[in-house]
């Protein structure tokens, strides 16, 4: 009897390190960690400083070419200003945020992060919306999210951020209809036209078998990222929690290679094979 295994990617160099600061199951846009009990913050397995310091002497800085910071929203971690500067110090550092809470003094307080920074590596910000309009987008977060993330855009540009803003197409509109109202939308708030990437979901029926896995794989996330979490490491920031990518307690013994058995996996080829 033949058995069939799922194709894998095998990881060359660690090149993207990602870290989940904050869980993905724990919403805490509504109370900020700063005001959370002593024991709530330790239940919440948010991802401290030391453990971030002891990650890095886990692995060869050296082929790090960036750093990302994710989570339900990185920011509300209440280690997160130190997080930020000791990663500033590595590499180039993205935060990928909803960005609700960021107003013109918390912009302010991270250009004098950047600037602190002797390396001058760049700090980034990828900001998550859903949809041009504004009753939409806030059906999926919460209701007044979507100005206040005009408000922080503005505020970033004010300070020289320009963010990249990520279209979560869960409505599975055109991506030329979401583009066009964006502008439309940046432009009404008066700020600077953004970097704009849709991140749509490939609907295809593929027959992971008959794939050529030795050209397609090395262009693959996974081959050259991984995620560290409360949780232990994962080969993908879409599939942290998903036992089926984990691949280690720690960065210090974690599986290089990942298999592709989620419907995540599939979404992550097609997008590939469409470029």
């Amino acid at each position: 009897m033949k058995i069939e295994m799922a194709p894998s990617v095998m990881l060359e160099n660690l090149e993207d390190l990602y870290f989940e600061l904050v869980p993905k199951h724990i919403d805490l846009r509504k109370k900020r960690p700063t005001y959370l009990s002593k024991e709530k913050k330790r239940n919440s397995q948010l991802l401290g400083i030391d453990a971030i310091k002891e990650a890095f002497c886990d692995i060869d800085i050296s082929k790090l070419k960036n750093i990302y910071l994710i989570g339900s929203e990185p920011i509300f971690n209440p280690d997160f200003n130190k997080i930020l500067r000791f990663c500033l110090k590595i590499a180039p550092t993205t935060v990928v945020t909803g960005a609700q809470n960021i107003n013109e003094k918390k912009a302010r307080f991270l250009d004098k992060v950047q600037n602190e920074s002797e390396k001058n590596y760049p700090l980034i910000f990828n900001i998550i919306l859903y949809h041009f309009d504004e009753r939409v987008n806030d059906t999926y977060c919460t209701r007044g999210d979507f100005r206040k993330v005009m408000h922080a855009i503005a505020s970033l540009q004010k300070y020289n951020f320009y963010p990249k803003i990520v279209i979560k197409n869960i409505t599975n509109a055109p991506e030329d209809e979401l583009l066009k109202g964006f502008e439309n939308i940046f432009r009404h708030y008066g700020v600077i036209l953004p970097q704009m990437t849709v991140d749509t979901k490939k609907e295809r029926d593929l027959d992971m078998s008959k794939l050529n896995f030795m050209s397609l794989s090395k262009n693959l996330h996974c081959a050259k990222s991984r995620v560290f979490s409360s949780n232990g490491v994962f080969s993908c920031p879409s599939l942290v929690g998903d036992n089926r990518a984990r691949v280690g307690a720690n960065l210090k013994a974690y599986s290089k290679t990942n298999y592709l058995e989620t419907e995540i996996c599939k979404n992550c080829i097609c997008k590939e094979m469409d470029k």
